[in-house]
């Protein structure tokens, strides 16, 4: 015949190759797709995480301002009272005895108080320990804002009021001040009532209580302000108000302004979260590549065993059917045809060929034949 196709050597060779070629192809597919989720996962769940960055600083703002408007709600009642309206004005021991024990004030949660009549003038004023329940020395720097012309010892109107938080030599302050009225909340006005609750590491601490938040503050002006909140500082304005930044990959902090009563910004509120959907969204592309492993190696073994079992073995026996015929030089054995593709296809093109060197052979025959009879039939010279 010729030619034969070493079945064996090539056959492994194809096998080897082709097992290549899909196991290859089949880990850049999955690397490239990898990635690809990756980058898509990371951005979606960095979206998600300051998103509950945003979500939890909102929460704390409002438990911060539910302090302030408890801290409101307690001068409001206390101002609008008959008692009250007669004592700035009096300044009577028997109110005092009966409404400013020191462990009053604690029970309403309230640091100092301060009475200022309708002249400017403090009539009295008390600050207390809310730990220890005791008497303490009023906070410095606060009779500047409660007489005279101070912010919270002015009241144009009866439903004048002033919220909010006053930085302190000491610490913030969550004040409040209303003007004092009759239980009829009927003027003219007799002065105004102060009162604060120190916004100090006590109060933070049960604010982080409260809403399960790591929360830390520094006014702007600290002289040893942390460097991170002196960069929030100055990357905080009233267009941007909050501020993200991740720490490290399991910390992520979100800063916020904190504007006095006279609306300038004093502090930097920062709240510490744990990068839980960080880490999460690195475990979910974990498990996306990894099962894109497995189903690279399940497609891949699955793919070569087709080929193997469609082409590679029917052309090991197409070669072993060929080998088979050019070592027995019967040129009358034919090669078995499966089925109708490209394999079907070279079986009959060999078969074809196998008839036509049969008939080839069988005219060489008849030729030779012929010859020699005519050879035969002439006279010896």
């Amino acid at each position: 015949l010729g030619w034969t196709l070493h079945c064996g050597e090539t056959g492994m060779k194809l096998r080897t190759r082709t097992a290549l070629v899909i196991l290859i192809s089949c880990t850049v597919a999955a690397v490239v797709l990898y990635f690809t989720l990756q980058g898509i996962l990371a951005a979606r769940f960095s979206t998600l995480e300051r998103q509950k960055a945003n979500r939890d600083l909102q929460r704390a703002s409002n438990a911060l301002s539910q302090d302030i408007a408890t801290v409101e709600i307690t001068a409001g009642n206390w101002a609008i009272w008959d008692d009250t309206y007669r004592f700035v004005q009096d300044g009577n021991s028997e109110y005092i005895a009966s409404n400013l024990k020191d462990s009053a004030l604690a029970n309403l949660g309230i640091n100092f108080i301060v009475f200022v009549d309708s002249t400017g003038q403090v009539v009295y004023s008390k600050t207390i320990d809310l730990t220890s329940e005791t008497e303490v020395v009023l906070p410095a720097g606060l009779e500047q804002y409660v007489t005279g012309e101070g912010l919270l010892a002015r009241h144009t109107s009866e439903t004048s009021k002033i919220t909010g938080i006053l930085v302190l030599p000491e610490c913030p302050t969550l004040v409040a001040s209303q003007p004092i009225l009759t239980s009829q909340k009927e003027g003219p006005i007799a002065g105004s009532l102060i009162m604060g609750r120190f916004l100090d590491s006590e109060e933070l601490q049960e604010l982080s209580q409260v809403t399960d938040l790591s929360l830390d503050l520094h006014g702007i002006g600290e002289s040893d302000l942390p460097a991170d909140f002196e960069l929030a500082g100055s990357s905080l304005s009233e267009e941007q108000t909050t501020l993200i930044r991740v720490l490290d990959k399991k910390t992520i902090a979100v800063y916020a302004l904190l504007n006095d009563i006279y609306g300038t910004p004093v502090s930097v509120l920062r709240i510490d979260e744990p990068r839980d959907i960080y880490a999460q969204g690195q475990h979910t592309a974990r498990y996306v590549l990894y099962l894109l492993l497995c189903l690279g190696v399940l497609f891949s073994a699955t793919f070569i065993f087709w080929i193997d079992r469609v082409v590679l073995s029917r052309l090991r026996r197409l070669s072993t059917n060929v080998e088979k015929v050019g070592t027995s030089r019967n040129l009358s054995e034919r090669v078995p045809v499966d089925g109708r593709d490209e394999l079907a296809a070279v079986a009959e093109a060999i078969n074809r060929t196998l008839v036509s060197l049969e008939q080839s052979r069988r005219d060489l025959l008849d030729i030779e034949a012929k010859n020699r009879a005519l050879l035969d039939a002439i006279p010896d010279l």
